[in-house]
């Protein structure tokens, strides 16, 4: 079965879901990122095992209070990440985790258990899975196994991150399968857009 790898940053107001803060409020778009984390983290099949790796490294007490209740009674790893820029972040926490792996963030409500069994039999298959989000980036990648360079060269935070790094999969000899985009959720109107979302006040 695969391993979730959640990264995650501890849910602080100014700290997480910026650009929303911005039009939201920190509070509000705080309350947001936990809200969309929680859902992601209960889409998770029951299978599977979970680890969390976590920003700041001083957040493990923080991290295990707020996601240990939530995780249907299976124990979460939980695993400070790395310095870095997220490639490198990314490149530890892959040296870490078991594979097959499917690293995942917080922050695109549409990944539901569906889609993430869809995922588990493409890695059963040795596919590599991408899902690229609207915005250039991505939302999940799966892995069957970790192959050094996977990380490296690649424009994070750009409109540039997600085709790198279906190139960076295939220059590694990986077969990709690509899923089809998604909306991760930055500004105001990602979350407006999102059909489920709580009202939390500004």
């Amino acid at each position: 079965m695969p391993i979730a790898v959640l990264m995650l940053k501890a849910p602080r107001p100014g700290l997480v879901k910026t650009r929303l803060a911005k039009d939201l409020g920190p509070e509000a778009a705080c309350l947001a990122y936990r809200w969309m984390v929680e859902k992601q983290l209960q889409a998770i099949p029951s299978s599977w095992e979970i680890e969390v790796h976590f920003t700041p490294a001083e957040a493990a007490a923080e991290m295990q209070e707020w996601l240990q209740p939530l995780a249907k009674g299976l124990p979460l790893s939980f695993v400070p990440q790395s310095e870095g820029d997220l490639g490198q972040r990314l490149h530890h926490a892959a040296t870490l985790a078991k594979m097959p792996a499917v690293f995942l963030g917080g922050d695109c409500p549409q990944i539901d258990d569906s889609l993430l069994q869809a995922v588990e039999a493409a890695l059963h298959q040795d596919l590599a899975v991408l899902s690229l989000s609207t915005d250039g980036g991505y939302c999940l990648l799966g892995l069957p196994e970790y192959r050094e360079g996977v990380f490296q060269k690649i424009a994070w935070s750009t409109e540039k991150t997600g085709r790198q790094q279906l190139d960076r999969l295939r220059e590694s000899g990986h077969s990709v399968q690509t899923l089809a985009p998604l909306s991760d959720v930055d500004t105001l109107a990602d979350w407006e857009a999102v059909p489920d979302r709580p009202r939390f006040s500004e």
